[in-house]
């Protein structure tokens, strides 16, 4: 089989012995070149988001690209004010379907805001995982107002931090374990 566009596949619908209907698709195809980031924005970032304005677009490996918004759109049935976005990287490369995350420049005296999984409980205090040279560490924070998946970060970040978003939950996981593995000893 060809595919009409070259590309990546990111997709595969078909299985060895399986069937497809006539018409169906056996694979998506992405072509690396025409990627789009899209994600949903929290309402106070929303609102100071422009077409044409540049975000700084962090890969999962921690690789970073710039991108320029094409779209910003309400989010349908939400009254928070969140909004949906649309940039295209300008350089480096993303890989189609990888979770990202995006940040924008506001201006001075903006707060922070994280995904609001990256914000964990940690002996009944909220922190966040700030990576380091030896790993990941928990910083305990103050967290404010959330929405559309985001938590705004009143103090304890400064901005400039790298932190776990996606898989926080994890780190505090083996937090936990070696905490329970000590107490065993």
């Amino acid at each position: 089989m060809r595919s009409p566009i070259a590309g990546v596949v990111t997709a595969v619908q078909a299985a060895p012995g399986g069937f497809i209907a006539q018409g169906g698709a056996v694979a998506t195809v992405a072509d690396p070149a025409a990627v789009e980031v899209v994600f949903q924005a929290p309402a106070e970032a929303a609102a100071k988001l422009r077409v044409g304005a540049v975000l700084k677009v962090i890969g999962p490996d921690g690789s970073e690209a710039e991108a320029e918004i094409v779209g910003v759109a309400p989010m349908a049935q939400d009254t928070t004010g969140a909004a949906a976005v649309r940039a295209r990287p300008r350089n480096g490369r993303l890989t189609p379907g990888a979770a990202v995350s995006a940040a924008v420049a506001t201006e001075a005296g903006g707060l922070p805001t994280v995904p609001a999984e990256a914000v964990q409980s940690l002996n009944g205090r909220p922190v966040v995982f700030i990576a380091g040279p030896d790993g990941f560490r928990a910083r305990p924070v103050t967290p404010g107002r959330s929405g559309a998946g985001m938590t705004q970060i009143v103090a304890g970040l400064s901005g400039d931090e790298k932190i776990a978003g996606r898989g926080a939950f994890v780190l505090k996981a083996e937090l936990s374990k070696g905490a329970a593995e000590h107490a065993g000893h």
